[in-house]
């Protein structure tokens, strides 16, 4: 009750700098506006300035955004009951690991929430609620947010999609599949709050040497399921939201290396 009230008076808030904001285009001067908020002239100018009043507004607009239901995936259409649980789960894991990294990226940048919200559109409750995942920020609002904390958003960007369920249709060529495979593992790794490569290798229980974890990390290769299985899991995440990943970088090489032979295709001269 007490949330549904701290709402309410929020939403109040937002429709007063939406009226005042009306008021004042239509050329109502501050005396009248004050006279109607019952505050003084210098209140009102104060609190009601044109730039305060479009700052609320982006946050009710971003405060919105945040509350809309989350997009089902776009191939969630004919799946079964117990495919859609398991989608939704694995949603619901990566919404959890993109506020960790979110969290840390936070932390490191030493930025009090208070002057994030200053540099934002947003509120210092609404920081809070992004930081601890009880809501899941909006693309536009998480790379402002990234970025404000001093880290590049293409390192969420998996995360964030799997977070919302926008999983890509088709499969990829080799090279565009394997990019998206690798650009699942900052995202990983800093909800993992960046441990040291020596730390991965102790909870890979052996699987991966150091260098492997590093090699792998620094993108200079595509590893083995098992590989990628232990790097996961020694990321505190689960392999199995990451399987599709990699499947669809191993179904594309497979396809390049066996292709379907057409029935009209011409022998080459050597027999191949």
């Amino acid at each position: 009750m007490l949330r549904t009230a701290e709402e309410v008076a929020r939403e109040v808030e937002y429709y007063v700098a939406a009226a005042v904001q009306d008021a004042r285009s239509k050329g109502v001067g501050w005396g009248s506006v004050a006279d109607a908020a019952n505050v003084s002239r210098t209140t009102a100018r104060t609190t009601r300035a044109e730039s305060k009043v479009r700052r609320q507004l982006e946050r009710r607009a971003a405060d919105r955004a945040e509350r809309r239901p989350r997009a089902a995936a776009p191939h969630a259409e004919g799946l079964s009951p117990e495919q859609g649980k398991t989608l939704s789960k694995a949603s619901e894991r990566a919404s959890a690991k993109l506020a960790s990294a979110l969290l840390y990226l936070h932390q490191a940048s030493g930025l009090t929430i208070k002057c994030v919200a200053q540099h934002t559109s947003l509120s210092p409750s609404q920081v809070s609620r992004l930081l601890s995942g009880e809501r899941t920020p909006a693309w536009s609002v998480l790379c402002t947010l990234v970025r404000l904390c001093g880290g590049d958003p293409a390192d969420l960007r998996v995360l964030f999609e799997n977070a919302h369920g926008l999983v890509p249709l088709t499969r990829h060529a080799v090279p565009d599949g394997a990019e998206r495979l690798l650009a699942a593992r900052p995202g990983l790794y800093l909800a993992a709050g960046r441990p040291e490569y020596g730390q991965v290798c102790h909870a890979s229980h052996g699987v991966l040497t150091t260098q492997d974890i590093r090699d792998i990390l620094e993108g200079q290769m595509v590893p083995t399921w098992e590989a990628t299985s232990a790097l996961v899991s020694g990321l505190d995440a689960w392999p199995a939201d990451i399987r599709p990943l990699w499947e669809a970088v191993h179904y594309a090489f497979l396809v390049c290396r066996d292709p379907v032979p057409h029935e009209s295709a011409v022998p080459r001269p050597d027999g191949g």
